[in-house]
């Protein structure tokens, strides 16, 4: 899945994307990119948002996400710990 943006200075094009997988009762986000012109500008949490709200529409409620803690991903790890409780925030490696 991916998205791209528009705003009154131009088209950014594709700036998110992401890999996702499949259980029976939920969607879980392997891996996500995004472009660094458009972090910490919302992009991020409308894009969840539309993720959440298309998968309710085929009654999957329940989104995760695989996240492995490093120094180098901090506001990532702020977004995560902002938008998924923790019980659906999965260590990289783990099982689920």
């Amino acid at each position: 899945m991916g998205g791209s943006i528009k705003d009154k200075l131009g088209d950014y094009g594709l700036v998110i994307a992401c890999l996702l997988s499949f259980t029976q009762d939920s969607v879980i986000i392997e891996k996500i990119a995004m472009s660094c012109r458009v972090m910490q500008r919302g992009v991020e949490n409308k894009f969840l948002q539309h993720i959440k709200e298309y998968y309710k529409k085929l009654n999957i409620s329940n989104v995760k996400i695989k996240i492995k803690h490093t120094k180098y991903n901090k506001p990532f790890i702020a977004f995560s710990n902002s938008n998924f409780d923790k019980q659906n925030q999965i260590n990289k490696g783990s099982k689920y």
